[in-house]
């Protein structure tokens, strides 16, 4: 995605797939963290994961104009 002709609309494909998986596993993490099965390190592997994968989509559409400079990553 991040060699994408246009690089918003690399951004919005991915943060539309993002929301639809995160829609299909709607109360999974509730269960996983009512189970104690989710540790802090497996929550922060994912957390980088997403940040790896939506950084170069952020500023790729940063560079094109079609977000501002200063958009924030997810956090």
């Amino acid at each position: 995605m991040t060699n994408a002709d246009d690089p918003r609309a690399a951004l919005l494909d991915w943060l539309n797939a993002l929301t639809a998986y995160a829609t299909s596993a709607r109360g999974r993490a509730d269960a996983l963290l009512q189970c104690r099965t989710a540790d802090e390190d497996h929550v922060n592997t994912c957390s980088a994961r997403v940040r790896g994968a939506v950084d170069p989509l952020l500023h790729g559409a940063a560079r094109a104009g079609a977000v501002t400079s200063d958009a924030p990553p997810p956090t």
